[in-house]
């Protein structure tokens, strides 16, 4: 059989490995001939959860891909005990906040580094690096080089951490668990193992050595082999890529695309010992059951988040037949639809054998040439060529073309989270009358705070009373407050009416915006904002463009801010006051100023805020 001559033949050359590449050959022939046999491979799901389990295979990772990973090293959870307030008059609540550390490995050959970052399917890491939640990563690219992380060896006994050495990981310090339920979360990561596209060549060249020469220049946006062998990857892409192998100058030659081989002559058909023709050929259709007429292939697409897709290649009319093939491949709608068609025409013509019987002088023939022979349609290619009573004996399959070449493809709607900004912190302290009902019965100030980017998600808050000698923990501003600048300020007005002839123009970044709301709506609360240090509520919301904003149906100086209606200037502040987005601090009595830090995962300095403090509350 095939496999045996090839599996001799390559031991002649490579030793192991030529046997290896023999083998590996002689069984995509026999394949070819006799049929497929089954394979268990990695599909696209291996890809998609996180794991911590002993056993499993690390990926090898050539061109782009979105990798799972394998947890490898990870301490306890770190628990936090902090005292919060949990409301005016009620005692301080104790909550316990968690973090952890751990190491996920993500590929078993070095790559080249991380992009994006997941977790439990919502971005973690931005395509510019930042994070959306608070942690420190460390990335080492599997360098023979590569030192052991400087956390994995403080918690290791001395001398006992592994640097990991060939293997591409990253470390998580100190990752804040509340918003993933307390737990680590299942991470996925864009890894980028060159900046091109994973050739065939290069990969079968890094396996195989120079053992083999390859000439395999198919090439995939992203190729990931999990665990097996070369004979393994060659299997797993011989629907659409089979990959043919020939001795050639005594040395073993892999190809994808057949080489233009002999013309074969009508009188040279069936030769035998002492006779110049006989039966001319024999050629057979393998089964009965009709070929699919349809191949729908799943596969990774990098303009969906490197989501699964399915592209459908359609062949003839519909026979009520279809094949699937699942590749852990990254490639565009186009390509894949592509490939795709390609793996439907030969499903269809490979079905198409025939076996030739030719004189000596055809022993250059080798595996891999294409062929045309008289009486067959088509073209041919050469699987197997052997030598039997001194004749040549070529087994053949029929070539194929694809059948979506230049076809236009549709990944879809992508269902991906905006990869928005953080920017960094702006933070107000707000020195406002009560707004609750009945009476304050101690002093407060009230922190606002929103992003310059629409990224921004949260900060942590400090005070200070005395000059920022001591800070204090003073919780978090969970969502971002509307906040911008009043570009015409109102003019002078009465806090006894409703100012019906005065109107505010205010400036507001493009995420955000103002709506109007009636006036029972405005008599309850809704769309009261501090215009500089006047309370105003306004009634109609007119967008200007640009992010302007033009107010009106005014009512001033809310809550005995009727003070401030004249002091109005253009560029002074302006706050929507929603509850939601407020945070309330508790001030000594006796302070005199205050002052507020915020930090988001976006600042790489805190953002300050003071207030002489009027104590307005109370």
């Amino acid at each position: 059989m095939a496999t045996l001559i090839l599996t001799v033949a390559g031991s002649l050359i490579g030793g192991r490995i030529g046997s290896a590449v023999g083998a590996i050959l002689g069984q995509r022939i026999d394949g070819a001939l006799f049929g497929p046999k089954g394979r268990d491979g990695p599909r696209l799901a291996d890809l998609s959860v996180q794991t911590s389990s002993y056993g499993n295979p690390l990926p090898r990772v050539h061109g782009r891909a979105r990798i799972a990973g394998t947890v490898i090293w990870a301490t306890d959870l770190v628990e936090t005990r902090s005292k919060v307030k949990a409301g005016k008059g009620q005692p301080k609540q104790t909550v316990y906040s968690y973090s952890a550390n751990f190491a996920v490995a993500l590929a078993s050959r070095p790559i080249g580094r991380i992009g994006r970052i997941w977790a439990d399917g919502n971005l973690l890491r931005g395509e510019a690096g930042d994070f959306k939640t608070p942690v420190t990563m460390r990335f080492y690219s599997g360098s023979e080089s590569q030192m052991p992380d400087p956390l994995i060896a403080s918690a290791e006994a001395l001398g006992q951490a592994p640097a990991y050495r060939g293997l591409a990981y990253a470390v998580f310090e100190n990752f804040q668990l509340g918003d993933y339920g307390n737990r680590i979360p299942s991470l996925s990561f864009e890894v980028i193992a060159d900046e091109g596209a994973a050739v065939l060549d290069v990969v079968l060249g890094e396996q195989l050595g120079d053992a083999v020469i390859t000439q395999c220049p198919s090439a995939f946006d992203g190729l990931v082999q999990t665990g097996g062998s070369t004979r393994d990857l060659l299997e797993m892409l011989a629907p659409v890529v089979p990959v043919t192998g020939a001795l050639r100058g005594g040395q073993l030659h892999l190809r994808t695309s057949p080489i233009e081989g002999a013309a074969i002559l009508p009188d040279d058909l069936g030769a035998a010992v002492g006779e110049v023709h006989g039966v001319s050929h024999e050629s057979t259709r393998a089964g009965t059951v009709p070929v699919p007429s349809s191949l729908i292939l799943s596969y990774n697409d990098p303009d969906r988040d490197y989501q699964a897709g399915l592209q459908r290649a359609w062949l003839g009319d519909w026979n009520g037949r279809e094949a699937n093939l699942a590749l852990p491949i990254t490639a565009s709608a186009s390509d894949a639809l592509k490939l795709a068609g390609q793996g439907l025409s030969r499903l269809r013509v490979s079905r198409e054998t025939a076996k030739l019987s030719l004189p000596w002088r055809y022993a250059h023939v080798r595996p891999g040439d294409r062929i045309a022979v008289p009486g067959l349609a088509g073209a041919w290619v050469v699987v197997s060529a052997g030598f039997e009573e001194m004749q040549v004996k070529l087994a053949l399959v029929r070539d194929s073309e694809s059948g979506s070449e230049g076809q236009p493809a549709d990944a879809g709607r992508p269902l991906r989270e905006e990869d928005a900004q953080p920017g960094t912190t702006l933070l107000h302290l707000l020195d406002l009358p009560w707004l609750g009902d009945g009476l304050a019965t101690s002093p407060l100030l009230l922190a606002a705070a929103r992003g310059t980017e629409p990224g921004w998600k949260r900060a942590a808050l400090s005070m200070s009373s005395d000059g920022g000698a001591t800070w204090t923990d003073a919780g978090i501003v969970n969502q971002a407050a509307t906040m911008g600048i009043v570009v015409l300020p109102p003019s002078g007005g009465a806090p006894t009416l409703f100012d019906l002839a005065s109107v505010i123009e205010v400036q507001l970044p493009p995420w955000q915006d103002l709506t109007s709301r009636d006036r029972s709506d405005m008599l309850s609360g809704a769309n009261l904002a501090l215009f500089g240090e006047e309370l105003i509520g306004f009634e109609s919301v007119q967008h200007l463009g640009g992010g302007v904003y033009r107010l009106s149906g005014l009512l001033r100086g809310v809550r005995g801010t009727e003070w401030a209606i004249a002091n109005h200037v253009a560029g002074e502040r302006f706050v929507l006051i929603e509850r939601e987005t407020l945070v309330a601090l508790d001030v000594p009595a006796d302070a005199q100023a205050v002052q507020a830090m915020a930090s988001g995962v976006g600042d790489a300095a805190p953002a300050y805020a003071a207030n002489a403090h009027a104590h307005a509350a109370l």
